[in-house]
């Protein structure tokens, strides 16, 4: 039951996304562990500020590398939300609905 259950979930995917369920949901994955990488960015920016020894500089290239982190995987998890919704927005229409 549970591989008929997975079939079908992977044909659905696939039709609906074009992509396999994994592919779906990977950029989650992807947000949560950039979202990581900003927090400990944070922390050690938070633990110079606290110290009273701040280094320009460290703190400079911390929020540089937060700024572009923050960037790339907006425009990234930004473009992968857009591409789906069309996709069910595409659905929704083919199947003669009024909303998604």
């Amino acid at each position: 039951m549970a591989t008929k259950n997975f079939t079908l979930l992977n044909e659905a995917s696939c039709q609906l996304f074009g992509e396999h369920p994994e592919d779906v949901i990977s950029p989650i994955d992807s947000a949560a562990e950039a979202l990581s990488w900003l927090e400990e960015i944070f922390s050690v920016i938070k633990l110079q500020a606290e110290s009273g020894q701040v280094s320009l500089l460290q703190v400079k290239r911390l929020a540089d590398a937060g700024a572009y982190i923050a960037i790339n995987m907006g425009g990234y998890v930004e473009s992968r939300y857009r591409d789906m919704s069309e996709r069910l927005e595409m659905a929704n229409s083919t199947n003669g609905g009024d909303h998604v």
